[in-house]
């Protein structure tokens, strides 16, 4: 599957530090909160991020 140059984009600010909170994300990158949590769902489903918690402490990294 190839990844959008969106979800490249997360996935080289997540490679950059241990984990992110969606809100962190969405402020580095500038994208919309829905389009943030479209660029996170395609990257759990790619397996190239990995999901930390849930609800509002929810974190993502690198695998």
């Amino acid at each position: 599957m190839e990844l959008s140059p969106e979800s490249k984009q997360i996935l080289m600010l997540l490679k950059q530090s241990e984990s992110l909170k969606r809100k962190e994300i969405e402020k580095a990158v500038g994208f919309s909160q829905s389009k943030t949590t479209r660029l996170l769902k395609e990257l759990l489903e790619a397996k190239q991020i990995a999901k930390i918690g849930s609800g509002p402490t929810t974190k993502y990294k690198t695998i």
